[in-house]
């Protein structure tokens, strides 16, 4: 399995660690799509869009699903012929990103994990080869406005 991988914060620009050669991509604005509810804005959109370069029928996994947001929108532009894998080791984000990602859970398969067992999750679906990985790694208010989830200072 081949990954290319390129890292980014909103203070940044994105830097490529492995070429790869880009198109670019038309987007739709995607506060026309059907975001969910019970999400957060996902952060550098077209950054991600850009870099991961999402096509009609590709196998793309977000990492890092947390509720869904970036994740509707690389559903979107795969379509059904294509492939989402969601892994989070956040059971209950998981849940709401299963319920935020029903318009597309033709393509959707979801694993309750760590991204470091990626290969194995992968593996377990008869998945070799990806065309993106998004790995989100910062955290959400969701995680940090609920005192319960363990998150929180806010309440302390």
């Amino acid at each position: 399995m081949h990954l290319s991988f390129h890292l980014f914060n909103s203070s940044e620009s994105a830097v490529q660690v492995e070429p790869r050669d880009m198109e670019p991509i038309e987007t739709e604005e995607w506060d026309t799509m059907a975001m969910p509810e019970a999400s957060h804005e996902p952060v550098m959109l077209q950054e991600v869009l850009s870099l991961l370069n999402p096509r009609v029928g590709g196998v793309v996994v977000d990492a890092t699903v947390g509720l869904g947001g970036h994740a509707c929108v690389l559903a979107a532009k795969i379509g059904p012929q294509g492939r989402l894998v969601a892994i989070d080791k956040d059971e209950e984000a998981l849940a709401i990103a299963k319920e935020n990602l029903r318009p597309y859970a033709k393509s959707c398969l979801f694993a309750h994990d760590d991204f470091r067992h990626m290969d194995k999750i992968l593996e377990r679906w008869g998945i070799d080869d990806i065309d993106a990985a998004l790995f989100d790694c910062g955290v959400s208010s969701y995680q940090l406005d609920h005192a319960a989830r363990g998150f929180s200072l806010k309440n302390e």
